[in-house]
Parts: C-alpha cells; structure tokens; sequence
C-alpha cells in the first residue's frame, strides 16, 4: 500500500499528522508564550526557586496536581527545566489529537471542502491554546477530549470497554485541576437532555469528578486553617481581599497599632505569624460585611465576564455568525432544531456567565467554544456543514474570522513577548550594576521565563530569594529552604531581614514604592526594626529608564538595605 493511501485509511494517523504540524508551526514561527500566573507556578512546582530542594517539594497549591511537586522536583535534579510545562503541555497534545481523530471520523457525511475548512477553523482555536497554554485551558480541553468520545456514541452502559482510556484521561484532568469539569459535563448532559440520550455513560464522569472535588471542597473550604497562616490566606483571604469585588469592611480598630496592621493586610503584607493572624483578622471584623455571594460578587463575575468577552470579541464574533447559520439554514439530525440550537447557545453562555464567578477570567472561552462547536457538529449535523450549496457562506465566514482571530492571537503574543523581553533586558541591567548584591523580589511577582527555560536570572546574583510574596515564605514548599538558608524563624518577618543584615554584601530589595513605604512603618512600629532602606542607583539614567519590572499590582521600585 502507498504511504498516501495509508494516511487515507487511518483517521488517528491524519488526526496525528495535524497535531503535529500544528505544534510544529506554533514553534517554528512565534515559539511558545505562557501567561504571567502559569509561569510561576511551574517554577514553584519544578523546583526551580528553591534550587531542587527536596523537603521543601510540597504542593505550592494542595488542590492541584497532588504529589506533582516531589515527581517534578526529582525530574529537576536530573534535568532541569519546566517539567509542569513539559507534562501539560503534552497532555494538551494529546488532547488535541484526540479532538481532531474525533472530528475527522465523524464528519465523513460532510462535502470534503467543508471538513477541511471545518478543520481550518479548529486549527485558529488550538493555535491559540498552544500558544498561550495555560493550565485552565488545558485541563479543560483534556477534559473535553474525555467526552468526545461519548458525545459521538449512542451508549446506553455505564462505562463501555472502549471508553476506559477516555476515563482515564478524564481522572488526569481531574487530577490537575476539578472544578473547571463541572462546568464541561453540565454542558454535556444538558446536550444529551435535548437528544433524549441516555445519561448512564455521564455517570462514572460524575462519580469521578465527585471524589476529586469531595477532595478540593475539603481542602479549599472544609479544612480549619485558622494555625497555618500560609493556607488561611490562600483558601480564606485572597479571594475575599482581592477579587470579590467594592464592599466596605464594618472595621474596629482599637489603636494605631491596628491601623497599622490592617494597612499592611490592605498591602498585601501578611505574612507575619506573630501580628498578622486570622485572630487579628476576626478582631477587627475585617470580613463583617462580605459574603461569597452577595450583590458585589455578582458584579465582580459580570465585570470578568465583560473583560473575557472583549478580550475575545472575534470569538464572540465568530460565536453569533455561526449561530445565525445554524438556526437560518437549519439541520438534519435534530426535531426542533432551530429552537434546540438556540436554547444550546444560550446554555454555553450562562455556562460561561457561571465561572466567571470562580475567577476564571478568559482562560475558559476558547475550550468552551470548542465543546459547543464539537457538539453541534456532530450532533446537530447543521446543513451549514453538511450541504455542499452553504460551502460558499463557511468561505465567507472563515474570510472574515481568520484575519480578525489572527490579529487579536497576535496582538497578546506580541504584548507577552515585550513584558518578557522587558523583564529580561532589566535583570541583565541589575546584574550588570549590581551583579556581586543580594536579590530579594520583595513582593507579588512572576518569572515570565519562557517555558521549559529555568530561572535562570537567580544565578545573575550573590543569591537570589522570594520574601514578603503574599504568604510563600510560610508555605510549606518554600520556608524550610528559607529556614535552612538563613537559620531563622522566617514567620516573625524581620528575622530574615536581620539575616540579609548579617551579609557581607550589598542588599537589594525590589518592592513598589507604596508597599515599601507601609513595610518600613510596620517593621519599626510594629517590631522596632528601624532598618536604613532607600532607593538604590543605576549607574547611569539610560540605564535607570530601561528598568522595567512589574509585580502584580504595579512597578518594581529598586531599594537597598544597609
């Protein structure tokens, strides 16, 4: 047989050759750019800020990827790189090849134009996954992968022999983050609602997807972290301090002193054991007035969901024109189908309104536009795709999107590539003025390295050290590298400031101006440390102006302890 007629005969052999040329070209042209929150978390994970320091290889967030640090701080010390990255970013592979397998055996009906611009287009929304991988995306495109399988079928079992390596890919996806599948199989049920299919094959999916989130529910909300200030804040106080949206706390401060703790709190300085406690938190009724679902969280997730929306408008673009051709020119498979298609796109809608109040931002559109897209084709078989005489409006609607999807695609690759080229530029500026000084990035921060590439901007340095970042240095992954390092109780704040003290080098500390200003007060009043911290020179102004550092809530100012 002729290697072409081969590729002809072996759907999963196409479906790997796309995926292939798909992640091939993704490399090959732009590389690889993360976002700003998952490269941290690979770094954490890796090992890479602890420099492979095994008892500190704990989870840096329980409810993820459980055990996932030991496995990928031991792969570190035998080579090294973003093993998170590596191992999501297979799976994603993955993903997407059983995607593509999916959608070209069960589009044979389809005019071959129509299969390949169908292909086309799938290829724009894998392109950009690829491209801006991030762990919500992938999880849930795994997930999705999980289901393809079962969409497609007209099982009437609970779980049928051949849908056990789908299962199995299911409890990965679960494994790396839960929460996100409840939202992909409440779409898919209320799929198989509208075809009469029998719900018994979804049900292993929410069996399993019960134990893991049984799990997350006990680590995230049923557990007392009321003695372990590093998960208190995590689980308890960063949603509310942070993203739950305006609301105005019912205070009671009983003195200075309280003010001035509760300003430190305000500026993400809370990783002191001794002060900063969920007791103090509770005195003076920091959270009296905010509940998880009241009216201002309400108005956070419809700001969210507003923000995912314009940041993905040629997906919503996209979204409306393909509607309007479902329901226009109608369908094959499905009675009612106009209504039923409607009704199905105003669910993935609300589905989408519904994370958005889990914080989700817009890493979950593009997945959920693949679901959507996935299920109508197959199950509603819309003329659009299935009648060669709509191929010229598929034209059409590709002519447009693709262009519009390749601007927006290009415009957040280019603005990541800058922020890391930016970042890079100024740690190569700090090492050049300040190469023989100890660094300590003293607030919220990200690495912004590229992936499967190590910190390597550490080594630029006397040494190198997170500190003050929300409540790491009280994490069970960082602080017993900490505690080796400077001998000390890093959970009273200024003994290891004291240790950096101790150093027969300079000291620089990267803070925002108005964090550091509250950090100094704190520190004298609170513990009497009146250390000298000022502003640390650039040799030269050109130099001065092409440092560009960002932490989470603004510009990194450089200062100096002595």
């Amino acid at each position: 047989m002729k290697p072409l007629e081969y590729i002809k005969e072996k759907v999963w052999l196409q479906a790997l050759l796309l995926t292939i040329s798909l992640f091939a070209g993704s490399y090959l042209t732009i590389g690889w750019w993360t976002d700003n929150y998952q490269h941290f978390y690979d770094s954490v994970a890796s090992g890479e800020l602890t420099d492979y320091y095994l008892p500190a290889a704990y989870d840096p967030f329980p409810e993820y990827m459980r055990g996932s640090a030991y496995l990928f701080n031991w792969l570190g010390l035998i080579y090294p790189i973003h093993w998170v990255a590596f191992f999501l970013n297979s799976l994603l592979f993955i993903s997407i090849w059983i995607l593509f397998f999916q959608v070209i055996k069960h589009t044979k009906e389809m005019p071959l134009l129509s299969r390949i611009l169908l292909i086309l287009f799938l290829s724009v929304l894998f392109f950009e996954s690829v491209v801006l991988y991030h762990m919500v995306r992938i999880t849930m495109f795994a997930g999705i992968a999980a289901l393809s399988g079962l969409i497609v079928a007209d099982e009437k079992n609970y779980l049928n022999k051949k849908m056990i390596p789908f299962f199995l890919l299911f409890i990965i996806a679960l494994w790396i983050r839960c929460n996100v599948h409840l939202f992909v199989l409440i779409f898919v049920s209320a799929a198989f609602f509208l075809h009469g299919k029998s719900l018994k094959p979804l049900l292993p999916f929410y069996l399993a997807f019960i134990l893991f989130f049984l799990y997350y529910c006990n680590v995230v909300f049923w557990t007392n972290y009321d003695h372990d200030l590093n998960y208190y804040f995590l689980y308890n106080t960063e949603f509310k301090l942070q993203f739950v949206g305006a609301y105005k706390p019912d205070l009671n401060l009983e003195n200075h002193l309280d003010s001035l703790k509760y300003m430190a709190v305000k500026n993400n300085i809370i990783a002191d054991e001794i002060n900063l406690t969920p007791e103090f938190y509770k005195r003076i009724g920091i959270f009296t007035n905010l509940s998880k679902f009241s009216t201002s969280q309400l108005y956070y997730a419809v700001y969210v969901f507003g923000g995912a929306m314009l940041e993905n408008i040629h997906f919503i673009v996209a979204d409306i024109i393909l509607i309007l051709f479902y329901v226009f020119l109608g369908g094959a498979e499905l009675k009612h189908y106009k209504f039923k298609t409607f009704l199905l796109f105003l669910f993935f809608y609300s589905v989408l309104f519904a994370i958005c109040f889990i914080k989700m931002e817009n890493r979950f559109l593009v997945p959920f536009q693949v679901l959507f897209l996935y299920t109508i084709i197959v199950l509603h078989k819309p003329n659009l795709f299935y009648k060669k005489v709509n191929i010229i409006y598929l034209i059409v609607f590709l002519l447009l999107i693709i262009p519009l999807s390749g601007y927006y695609i290009w415009q957040k690759i280019e603005f990541s590539k800058k922020e890391t080229q930016e970042f890079k530029n100024s740690f190569e500026l700090l090492s050049k003025n300040h190469g023989d000084a100890v660094l300590v990035i003293n607030d919220g921060f990200v690495t912004k390295n590229r992936p499967y590439e190590t910190f390597y901007q550490k080594k630029y340095f006397k040494n190198f050290y997170f500190f003050n970042y929300y409540a790491s240095h009280l994490s069970p992954w960082y602080r017993p590298f900490l505690e080796k390092e400077c001998n000390c109780n890093p959970g009273n704040i200024y003994s290891f400031y004291d240790f950096l003290l101790k150093k027969d080098c300079k000291v620089l500390l990267l803070d925002e101006e108005k964090r550091m200003d509250v950090l100094k007060k704190y520190l004298s009043e609170i513990w009497g440390k009146n250390y000298e911290i000022d502003s640390a020179p650039i040799i030269n102004k050109a130099d001065s102006l092409q440092l560009k550092l960002r932490g989470f809530t603004g510009e990194l100012t450089l200062y100096e302890m002595k």
